[in-house]
């Protein structure tokens, strides 16, 4: 299983080709220098609404980041009010984009810079993106990382939480970047939105039961078409029957494992399942 999310800039894709296109996640950019890239809080509603979790990046200047302890104090209390006007949640991690092939003297600008913004951003971690030196380099000191592709000669480390791979692909009419959570990790410092309220019944198929007798609802078809967004040959009607009863299971069985899920291999959707069924992210 694999968890792809797909980060870009100026253009954005609509929503709904995200959501068709099987997004486990986004990547969004916080930015004082120019602020057209930046996530909006109309965006993040609508990314949120579609139950799109975000990973949020810092950019500036290109080298911002040799600036050091001041560059980061600096833009960290740029950073905090625009996370603050967005609504952000406390907790979610911003990784600072050192995007360029530092050398070994800027390397230690690049920290300094990130403990000076860890010192004025307080709504969530601090964590670094870059290549495999910077990652490196960051992971060492226990900051939380995402790696680029770029200037890393084909070396990943195994800190790395999302790689930035590279790779490129078209998604409604719009160039994104390609990226991908390694192993299986399902906590990455994204911004989650919350799973929709349980409906209040767990939805449950009885073989031996009428027809007549089949759960059917509104809510059943919500669940249906959550399960079809994530890849799920499952038939969005409403009636919880023995197909959906099927899907169910298999879903359980492919996430029973994951950390506290709480999900019981019982082909109905009770509250875990069906909170696991947003919670967790759509994989590949």
């Amino acid at each position: 299983m694999t968890i792809r999310g797909f980060d870009y800039s100026f253009t954005r894709p609509a929503t709904s080709a995200l959501v068709a296109a099987r997004a486990g996640f986004v990547g969004r950019y916080l930015s004082s220098v120019d602020e057209s890239k930046c996530l909006t809080a109309a965006e993040a509603a609508e990314l949120r609404a579609a139950y799109l979790p975000i990973i949020l990046f810092y950019e500036d200047a290109a080298q911002w980041m040799t600036g050091g302890y001041a560059a980061g104090v600096e833009r960290g209390r740029k950073a905090s009010q625009q996370a603050a006007e967005i609504g952000v949640s406390s907790g979610v991690a911003v990784h600072l984009a050192a995007d360029f092939p530092a050398t070994q003297g800027q390397i230690q600008q690049v920290l300094d810079c990130a403990r000076g913004f860890e010192s004025a951003y307080h709504l969530g971690p601090t964590g670094v993106y870059g290549d495999l030196a910077v990652v490196q380099a960051a992971a060492d000191i226990g900051l939380p990382v995402v790696q680029t592709a770029a200037w890393s000669n084909n070396e990943w480390d195994a800190r790395a939480r999302v790689h930035q791979t590279g790779a490129q692909t078209r998604i409604g009419g719009v160039v994104v970047d390609v990226d991908e959570v390694p192993g299986d990790v399902y906590s990455f410092g994204q911004w989650a939105p919350s799973p929709p309220t349980f409906p209040g019944r767990t939805f449950k198929f009885d073989p031996a039961a009428p027809a007549s007798a089949m759960m059917r609802g509104t809510d059943i078809e919500k669940w249906q078409q959550r399960m079809a967004d994530r890849g799920w040959p499952i038939v969005v009607d409403g009636w919880y029957g023995k197909r959906s009863a099927a899907t169910c299971l298999a879903f359980q069985t492919e996430f029973h494992l994951v950390p506290a899920p709480g999900l019981r291999l019982d082909s109905e959707v009770g509250p875990e399942t069906w909170g696991a069924s947003w919670r967790i992210p759509i994989t590949v």
